[in-house]
């Protein structure tokens, strides 16, 4: 089950500062009696640096055979790279079979045959019924961690100002927004990690009604036993190069809102410091792909990947500093560098696979365009 584990997240100094902005911001509108002056709307664009993401992925532990759970209750199914042999399909027809073990005892294995089953090659089939199943895993005893971060993040804004208070060259002002940027993250980290390869041989109840590869069962179509002949399992250990791809897309939205300061220090110029919180809903799709590969030039095994779409939220506050210039009577241009105080946030694949963005150290570069009235 796909799941969230939130953090408690305290409010920092940046927060606290910015509460008690807002604090003032409605108290002045009761404490002066100067005239409300006027309204500003801006549109530009906002990019974002110094994203980072730390991807988790989970350890991988020694391979458990033989098989597991099928979706039918005290079944088993066998998945391999090149098929699966499902024991939920089982039919009723049962044989018995005698094989020596390394001991040198004689054992007896009651076969029943099963219409679900899937097998992709030709080359599977051994001849007098056989067909052989492999199966690759890569692992690993301890979690891998990977580091990734987008070049920039690209992103657009629409903002508000309303002067509510001016005094001379200063003025105190309510400000809110709403921008979209989109985040893409990938990293890919290469592991040395232990290396196993299972080969099981099934039986065929006919070996007459052989089907032609690629081949997927269906009720009333050939039977296979629904075991593995214990007698000729072939397990093979060595090391091998283990590739973890991981890749984190997601449309961040953040709304915000806070108060700034205006400092007019020529007719077309101005300096604005502004200070607020941000909610940020984010809608997010998560990836992964692990493969190996058992020599530099041989091709590639996968054996695991995954995906997750789904949203959270991020809660934080910003601080703004911003230059404006007039360029006609009711226009103005504006410069800006914004850092956007968010908490770190955990999105979680499942145990110990997971994606933390992490935003304290971003920095946002912001260019548009004020339009006055």
């Amino acid at each position: 089950m796909i799941y969230y584990r939130h953090k408690s997240r305290g409010i920092s100094w940046i927060g606290s500062l910015c509460l008690l902005s807002i604090g003032l911001l409605f108290t002045f509108p009761f404490c002066v009696s100067a005239e409300i002056g006027e309204n500003e709307f801006d549109f530009g664009f906002a990019s974002g640096f110094g994203i980072k993401a730390n991807f988790q992925n989970p350890a991988m532990p020694i391979p458990t055979y033989p098989g597991a759970p099928s979706r039918e209750a005290g079944k088993t199914i066998y998945n391999y790279l090149d098929g699966h042999v499902d024991g939920a399909g089982t039919t009723g027809n049962k044989w018995v079979e005698e094989f020596l073990r390394p001991d040198g005892r004689l054992m007896q294995t009651t076969y029943y045959g099963t219409w679900d089953w899937k097998y992709d090659d030709s080359d599977q089939y051994l001849g007098n019924g056989v067909i052989r199943f492999m199966d690759e895993q890569s692992t690993m005893e301890e979690s891998s961690f990977q580091k990734g971060r987008p070049e920039f993040m690209p992103g657009i804004h629409f903002g508000y100002r309303r002067e509510i208070r001016a005094d001379d060259q200063i003025s105190l002002g309510f400000i809110a927004g709403l921008e979209y940027h989109r985040i893409d993250i990938s990293s890919s980290g290469q592991f040395n990690a232990n290396y196993y390869q299972t080969t099981d041989y099934y039986k065929l109840a006919d070996p007459s009604s052989l089907p032609s590869a690629p081949y997927i069962g269906a009720p009333g179509g050939p039977e296979i036993a629904n075991l593995y002949d214990p007698s000729k399992r072939g397990v093979f250990e060595g090391r091998t190069t283990t590739y973890r791809d991981n890749t984190f897309e997601a449309n961040l939205f953040v709304l915000q809102t806070g108060m700034d300061f205006r400092y007019t220090f020529e007719d077309n110029m101005s300096l604005q410091v502004g200070v607020g919180i941000i909610y940020a809903p984010i809608f997010y799709d998560y990836t992964f792909r692990d493969t190996l590969r058992l020599a530099p030039n041989s091709p590639e095994t996968l054996f695991g990947s995954g995906s997750k779409s789904d949203s959270d939220w991020v809660f934080g506050s910003f601080i703004q500093v911003k230059w404006e210039f007039q360029f006609k009577e009711n226009m103005r241009g504006y410069i800006g560098i914004r850092h956007m105080h968010m908490d770190k946030v955990k999105f979680e694949y499942e145990e110990d696979r997971s994606t933390e963005l992490n935003f304290r150290n971003s920095v946002f570069l912001d260019t548009g365009i004020t339009y006055l009235w």
